[in-house]
């Protein structure tokens, strides 16, 4: 993604997508949650052991809309599994004063 680091490997990936704390000690029982929605899922190239998609996002809190955009992804045969060997993401437009302004 444009302006933040890139991550290689099971580790740096969650490390790169786990919250940071939240000091919520004024509304302790405020539901908090992230949620992911893709659509549009398109299957660009289908090879033998690589599969190229792309697709659109956009992620929503308890305060509604975040943030939105595109994915594109290349996957691999591993095995009898395809795993994700690169992701592209691309952020078109966030909502300011939310979850991911300034992350």
């Amino acid at each position: 993604m444009k302006g933040r680091s890139t991550a290689a490997g099971r580790q740096e990936i969650i490390e790169m997508l786990s919250p940071a704390p939240v000091d919520d000690s004024s509304n302790a029982s405020a539901a908090r949650f992230v949620r992911h929605f893709v659509t549009n899922l398109r299957f660009d190239v289908v090879g033998p052991a690589r599969i190229q998609t792309s697709a659109y996002f956009v992620v929503f809190t308890q305060d509604g809309p975040d943030h939105w955009g595109r994915y594109r992804d290349a996957l691999v045969e591993v095995g009898e599994r395809w795993l994700f060997s690169h992701r592209f993401v691309s952020v078109d437009a966030v909502r300011p004063g939310g979850w991911f302004d300034g992350r």
